[in-house]
């Protein structure tokens, strides 16, 4: 799906589609839509300043995802001129994995996360 998203946008690219990232995009969809409340250990560094903490996944996933999308406005208006990176293929691996996690998952797990939610 994250090739496909890339070809349908830019049918004339010659960059090759051999790489994994769009997959990882759509594992990262799927963990935020399965797992929203969950939160991510994250490192964070000011300067001379570190600590490790724990962020909220849409916090973290969301900066991420929203990267993306502002990096290929930043390529539509020639900011990068390499062109080197597919970052349709990040936002449709993105939308296709939070999208298709649904159809793997079970009723039991479905009644599960509704029980944990009314308790939160």
């Amino acid at each position: 799906m994250a090739t496909l998203t890339q070809a349908l946008v830019d049918p004339t690219s010659t960059l090759p589609s051999l790489r994994a990232s769009g997959a990882i995009a759509a594992v990262m969809g799927a963990f935020l839509a399965t797992y929203p409340s969950d939160r991510i250990r994250t490192a964070v560094i000011l300067g001379w300043f570190v600590k490790v903490t724990f962020l909220p996944a849409v916090a973290m996933v969301g900066l991420w995802f929203a990267a993306q999308v502002f990096s290929k406005i930043g390529a539509f208006a020639k900011v990068q001129t390499d062109g080197s990176v597919m970052y349709l293929a990040y936002v449709g691996g993105f939308i296709y994995g939070s999208l298709a996690c649904r159809l793997f998952e079970t009723r039991r797990r479905g009644r599960l996360q509704r029980l944990e939610a009314e308790r939160s």
